[in-house]
């Protein structure tokens, strides 16, 4: 066991710990190269600047920004992801409470999203600017609102075309 160890404007370089146990190891505008810790336990790790190639651990990383290139994973979870910056357009999953289906995509720098998929039970409904233009159940598909086919050059109605009614 090495314990208590303070290293302060010096270099630590070619450090290997193998079954054995640092007990407080404090660096301070040091450098460490090349440590490696192999069979051995890293409780508590706190450090503002690492650079490394590949850091392999199966551990959580709690931070308020995580910043890089290509994020690989098979799932992830959280609310909100974001373009290119804090106010650029984003989109939320699940924005309720629960475990509900939604889909919403927002405006930068609005609150309000401008279009929604949206899980309304027992329905799923499609809506723009909060007001649903279509909703379906999965066997019945309704349309709300006007639609406007005035730009349509054509409408093929197959063997559903609409029949005229006179009161």
């Amino acid at each position: 066991k090495i314990g208590d160890t303070a290293i302060t404007e010096d270099k630590l370089a070619n450090y290997a710990v193998t079954n054995s146990k640092i007990g407080t190891l404090a660096v301070t505008t040091a450098k460490i190269a090349n440590l490696a810790v192999t069979d051995a336990k890293i409780s508590s790790l706190s450090a503002d600047k690492i650079t490394a190639g590949t850091i392999t651990a199966l551990i959580q990383i709690n931070s308020p920004v995580i910043q890089g290139g290509d994020i690989y994973g098979s799932k992830f979870y959280g609310g909100k992801y974001y373009g290119s910056n804090e106010d650029s357009a984003y989109m939320q999953v699940g924005a309720r409470t629960g475990n509900y289906g939604d889909l919403s995509l927002y405006k930068g720098g609005t609150i309000s999203p401008i279009f929604q998929i949206y899980e309304s039970i027992p329905s799923v409904d499609l809506k723009a600017l909060g007001s649903a233009f279509l909703s379906t159940d999965g066997s019945n598909t309704y349309a709300y609102g006007a639609w406007n086919f005035s730009s349509a050059t054509s409408i093929n109605w197959g063997n559903n075309y609409p029949v005229a009614r006179f009161a």
